[in-house]
């Protein structure tokens, strides 16, 4: 049997009021290659009414033979899905009227078996009113960049981390709510757990389990399905009415009566939020797929104070009552638990208030939110069609194309023993080609010893020690120095918590946060960047700052080195005017140009490159990326403002001595780059395809337009002498 592109699967249960419009979604679709399988695990035979009246072949209707918890319908309903691409909507949920014909598209496209997206959400008018969540609102992703949609490869380990300490959402991750799942994975997850999902939470967990079976993963800043919220859903009943409704009653018992209790892991505190549904859920996947990854595991400190932010109590009893449960979750650890009670033993909800949560603007950011009433709009069908008013998906598609930014890049094939760059690694940011340059040349340098000015969490660092590089590490944000204490552990390398600059003073680092306020990885400076849109400065901390030169006189760093990295995001040029006597037989700087970060003018390509002529080095290697597009040039190099990469300078005889190479380097991401250039080229080509239909379609409503009127000028004609007989027979009689 050939199996459909598409299997949208629908386990329900008692939601005949929202189910009708779910299915409408479904059925409008401009794509004739997929089935709608609805699991009803029903109390009631409603649902079975509802499918008959609708009547649609392309629907098929499963029922298990008893009561099956949440987790249990989902894997059941899963399990009877023929698809080649498996979706998962929730019954009050929706399909954009775009999603499958342009999700065969963009699969096809990008040649992935995993492909997540940004969803709508939209909240019914059954919602129960509650703080940030008001009814028969839509609110919708506004992240098109330079007028399309990137794809951007996501790094799994990250993601996963993130997610499950909720520094993210975990909507972040591919779940299956938001994702189109190839049923080779689903399988693959079957052969190695006995069976897709486990836990409480099916969707969460889903998208821990999938996120480390394929490492990395495609995701979509565009959306393709709506995330409904109604009375009728499990996530509003236990985690904003707090457990306190028959829904959650019931969703309860069937998970009681499946484990016979609950189940969650101890340390995890019993309380029904978006925290601790991440944490069972990742921990769930932990158990399962990954129990000896150590790097991947949960802080539960960081769990502790998460919960106690995020619970909304409404009285000090609750608030309370909040304490006593994660305080009951470490009693196992007794350092855990003196710490916690250090924080919070004397403490009230007046002195420990919930955060605030991200105020949701009507428009800008990264979301527009809308009153749907004002709209007309009472359910999740006619939310589709207000989308594809505003939005107009349907009629134009999804411009979107790959932009291999964050942790990852476009996968490279290893060839020429390692010379051409490999798969991404975590943490690199998409400067693989520059390691395996940088490795070419450690090869070449008479200094097994490097310096890196910049370090964050050790990436390039971890490549140097590798290969047996003796190294100093300077990074003054703190968080990072706990991996590089630990990478450099048992090496004679050794890491400093300091800035570089050009002097010696205390200053001030610049704190690079997302939307949401929470420290990113990255971005933090001495230079502050308030033009910057992907990020944000907000609070700075004093740091220490030293110039190389002063370092080299107090006998810190050695005056002769064999690789200095430079990153110091946007400060390179003022580490170089400190380096004094320093040298380096291979040198690397970051740059970036005026339109990417217009305040970071000590990273523009041109002063740096004044710079190293300066101190005598002969010949410069770029390395420059625009969106998904990457250049190596050598002797000229030239910049467009845009770019952003790297300047790799170094001496005569060494470019010599590692040419043949280098230009190896330089062929293949030539011909990664014409590849990506006739991606762009087809995604163009299709563009103006449907432009063309769509414009064949117009002439041919203006030709259908032109025949009417010509038709009502003739009539108009016939009418004239009609009345002109009428008169002269009125005249005669």
């Amino acid at each position: 049997m050939t199996r459909p592109r598409f299997s949208v699967v629908i386990p329900t249960r008692n939601a005949e009021a929202t189910l009708g419009a779910t299915l409408r979604t479904c059925l409008e679709q401009e794509f004739e290659d997929y089935e709608i399988l609805v699991s009803d695990n029903s109390a009631t035979t409603a649902t079975q009414e509802l499918l008959a009246g609708i009547n649609s072949s392309r629907i098929r209707c499963v029922r298990p033979d008893r009561t099956l918890s949440m987790q249990e319908n989902w894997e059941f309903a899963v399990e009877q899905a023929q698809g080649e691409f498996v979706l998962v909507l929730g019954s009050d949920d929706g399909l954009m009227l775009h999603s499958l014909r342009e999700l065969d598209r963009l699969l096809r496209m990008l040649d992935t078996k995993l492909l997540r997206w940004d969803s709508v959400c939209y909240h019914w008018p059954t919602v129960p009113v509650q703080a940030q969540l008001p009814p028969n609102a839509l609110l919708l992703p506004l992240k098109q960049m330079d007028s399309y949609h990137p794809i951007r490869w996501r790094d799994s380990r990250a993601v996963m981390l993130d997610a499950a300490h909720g520094r993210v959402s975990y909507a972040e991750l591919p779940t299956v709510y938001s994702s189109a799942v190839h049923h080779s994975l689903l399988d693959e997850l079957r052969k190695q757990t006995g069976k897709v999902f486990h836990g409480d939470c099916p969707d969460v967990y889903s998208g821990f389990a999938l996120a480390h079976l394929v490492k990395r993963y495609c995701s979509l800043d565009a959306p393709l399905s709506i995330n409904g919220l109604s009375g009728v859903s499990n996530g509003v009943a236990t985690i904003f009415l707090k457990n306190s409704s028959p829904i959650a009653e019931d969703f309860n018992a069937l998970n009681h009566a499946r484990k016979a209790g609950r189940g969650w892991q101890e340390w995890i505190p019993d309380l029904s939020l978006f925290s601790t549904c991440s944490a069972h859920s990742f921990q769930c996947a932990k158990e399962r797929l990954f129990p000896e990854d150590a790097e991947l595991s949960m802080c539960r400190r960081e769990l502790a104070q998460r919960v106690m932010r995020e619970y909304r109590s409404a009285s000090e009893t609750e608030w309370q009552m909040v304490r006593g449960a994660v305080r009951k979750s470490m009693v196992d650890d007794a350092s855990l638990l003196a710490w916690f009670d250090s924080e919070y033993a004397d403490k009230s909800l007046a002195a420990c208030p919930p955060a605030d949560r991200y105020p949701l603007k009507h428009y800008g950011g990264a979301y527009m939110q809308l009153d749907a009433a004002e709209f007309g709009v009472k359910d999740v069908w006619e939310a589709a069609l207000l989308c594809e008013k505003l939005l107009g998906y349907r009629q134009e598609g999804i411009n979107a194309h790959l932009k291999a930014d964050g942790a990852t890049a476009l996968e490279r094939s290893k060839t020429n023993n390692g010379a051409v760059p490999g798969a991404p690694r975590e943490g690199l940011y998409q400067q693989e080609t520059e390691v395996a340059i940088l490795k070419i040349l450690a090869g070449k340098v008479t200094r097994k010893t490097f310096i890196d000015v910049g370090a964050e969490k050790g990436s390039f660092a971890r490549e140097f020690l590798k290969l047996g590089f003796d190294g100093v590490l300077f990074e003054p944000f703190a968080t990072h120095l706990p991996v590089l204490e630990k990478l450099v552990s048992g090496t004679r390398s050794k890491v400093l918590p300091l800035a570089i600059d050009a002097t010696d003073h205390e200053g001030q680092l610049h704190i690079a946060t997302d939307q949401a306020g929470q420290p990113l990885e990255y971005f933090h400076s001495l230079q502050p960047a308030p033009s910057a849109t992907n990020f944000f400065h907000g609070a700075a901390v004093p740091v220490t700052c030293r110039s190389l030169e002063s370092l080299v006189r107090e006998g810190t760093i050695a005056r002769d080195v064999g690789i200095l990295k430079i990153d110091t995001e946007g400060n390179d040029l003022r580490v170089l005017q400190g380096m004094g006597p320093v040298r380096a037989e291979v040198l690397m700087c970051e740059y970036v140009t005026p339109r990417l970060y217009p305040d970071w003018s000590c990273s523009f390509p041109e002063g740096v490159m004044d710079a190293a002529k300066a101190m005598g080095y002969e010949h410069c290697i770029a390395v420059s990326r625009f969106d998904e597009h990457e250049v190596v040039e050598n002797d000229p190099v030239h910049f467009v403002d845009g770019q952003w990469g790297n300047l790799i300078f170094i001496s005569d005889a060494l470019l010599r001595s590692a040419q043949k190479e280098i230009d190896d380097i330089q062929r293949y991401v030539h011909r990664e780059h014409v590849k990506a250039c006739l991606r762009d080229h087809q995604v163009l080509l299709e563009k103006e395809a449907r432009i063309q239909d769509q414009a064949t379609v117009c002439l041919d409503q203006q030709r259908r337009l032109d025949e009417r009127r010509a038709k009502i000028e003739e009539l108009k004609v016939k009418n004239a002498v009609l009345k002109e007989k009428n008169e002269r027979l009125r005249t005669r009689c």
